[in-house]
């Protein structure tokens, strides 16, 4: 059984001033600070914020929804206990799911 804490979820949507909240949780905390690492993990393709080597000390954990094409935009998590969250099982379960989005974005 997975240990998911509480917290909030959004997928980030490129617009015409950035990233923007598309769907999940209208509340997620996208500050400045948080906005700029989703923007950088989208234009650099990789996993940044809380609990990465990339960005870490963002309160996120965002995850580039990459297909082999393009980045649709950024699966966005803000986790109220990440230190029991983001744990390396946990995370290959949300790349997992981000990878399933973008193949299915792909297809649209």
């Amino acid at each position: 059984m997975h240990n998911f804490a509480p917290g909030a979820f959004a997928v980030l949507i490129p617009s015409s001033v950035g990233l923007q909240i598309g769907a999940g949780d209208a509340f997620y905390p996208l500050s400045d600070k948080e906005k700029a690492i989703a923007q950088w993990a989208y234009e650099n393709g990789q996993i940044a914020g809380h609990g990465t080597d990339n960005l870490p000390a963002g309160r996120g954990y965002y995850i580039p929804l990459k297909s082999h094409r393009m980045i649709f935009g950024i699966m966005a998590f803000a986790f109220d206990k990440p230190e029991k969250t983001l744990i390396p099982e946990n995370k290959e379960i949300f790349e997992t799911m981000a990878s399933l989005g973008a193949l299915a974005l792909e297809r649209l």
